[in-house]
């Protein structure tokens, strides 16, 4: 067995990002994952608009992700790697827009714990490719401090019936079951990926920071028409970037 065949089986390539895209949508292949097509705008830029592939709502509603789906023949350095990171800036510069835009498509559903999770956790970002292009094979580990990676390969036998090969690298991030998260000069500490600490599951009273046990406060406030949902901390810890950990429940906050 090798990389190109499985047994009867032999490696089937997308044709297209069309095609690609398509079988993800209209079937159950990424079975963790409620799966939606997301030809929304992540800019406002009126003659320039840039559009997400897919979106991505984990089963468990941990996280959910802008998906871009590639192929391995498009080129690396001009046309993946540069893709993703604009993505990655946009959703940093444009997340009230982002949010906006991906809330039409899930509040359709009726699905509360959807809407919530894109309401009070930032998107992530996905790479859904066949395989990375062979020179590039060894840039999982830059790709995954940014975004995860969803490997997906088709194979056909002889009586045109398929198989798929999946694999799923997640970004450093939902690896390692942490959030970054802000603490301003005003003592509110407003946090990226709440539910993937277990926040959405659990109402925690109290952080830890440097041994010291800290009470919080949830509150949801409205800027600019956005519902953001921040945490008031009852003593005074450093203006900053920091780390949040769940830490047997316990939430555990580390500098970076």
């Amino acid at each position: 067995m090798d990389g190109n065949r499985i047994d009867s089986y032999r490696l089937f390539k997308f044709s297209t990002e069309t095609d690609f895209e398509r079988m993800l949508l209209s079937t159950d292949m990424l079975k963790e994952y409620i799966v939606l097509d997301a030809k929304k705008t992540l800019n406002a830029f009126k003659n320039y608009k840039r559009y997400a592939d897919l979106l991505l709502i984990e089963k468990d509603y941990k996280f959910w992700a802008i998906a871009e789906v590639e192929i391995s023949s498009h080129s690396m350095p001009s046309h993946i790697f540069p893709q993703l990171l604009e993505f990655h800036v946009l959703i940093e510069s444009n997340l009230d827009l982002i949010r906006s835009n991906f809330l039409k498509i899930v509040e359709p559903l009726k699905n509360k714990r959807a809407i919530e999770l894109i309401n009070y956790n930032k998107p992530m970002l996905s790479l859904i490719i066949d395989e990375l292009p062979n020179k590039y094979s060894n840039m999982d580990s830059i790709l995954r401090q940014f975004c995860s990676i969803h490997y997906i390969k088709r194979y056909r036998d002889d009586n045109e019936r398929y198989i798929y090969a999946i694999d799923e690298i997640l970004n450093v991030n939902l690896k390692i079951k942490r959030t970054p998260c802000y603490i301003s000069t005003h003592g509110y500490i407003s946090i990226d990926y709440p539910n993937v600490v277990n926040m959405h599951l659990k109402s925690f009273k109290s952080i830890e920071y440097d041994h010291e046990e800290i009470q919080i406060h949830k509150q949801h406030i409205n800027v600019e028409g956005s519902l953001n949902l921040i945490y008031y901390l009852e003593e005074s810890i450093r203006a900053g970037r920091y780390f949040l950990y769940n830490e047997n429940d316990r939430l555990i906050l580390k500098k970076t």
